[in-house]
């Protein structure tokens, strides 16, 4: 989504898009000892109903490049609630998003059944 929404601002822009990765993410999880670390897993592989990335997007207005943290809850991990270790996740999240300025929380809720 990320990544076809920037490639999509390239091609409506007026500027040539840089040969590099416009796009590049790292998994931030919450260690043992309540430290927020970028891990390298396969997608699906959370254990907690919240999930972090880090990531660098080059963007027609920042060509050099704007790291951004976006944060959301996934509803395959019991149904999205949030407890001790999603606010952790989420409070460490936003906390490393007030380095970089720009942080995104995307929300997806489940029906009623």
């Amino acid at each position: 989504m990320f990544s076809k929404a920037i490639s999509r601002s390239w091609s409506r822009s007026n500027q040539s898009a840089p040969s590099t990765a416009l796009l590049t993410a790292q998994e931030l999880v919450v260690d043992s000892s309540s430290k927020l670390i970028a891990v390298d897993r396969a997608p699906g592989q959370n254990v907690v109903g919240m999930v972090a990335w880090r990531m660098h997007w080059l963007t027609p207005e920042y060509p050099d490049g704007r790291d951004v943290i976006v944060i959301a809850n996934d509803i395959t991990v019991d149904a999205g609630s949030f407890s001790v270790d999603e606010d952790l996740l989420f409070c460490r999240g936003t906390s490393l998003s007030f380095k970089y300025i720009w942080a995104s929380f995307l929300s997806c809720l489940s029906p009623s059944l």
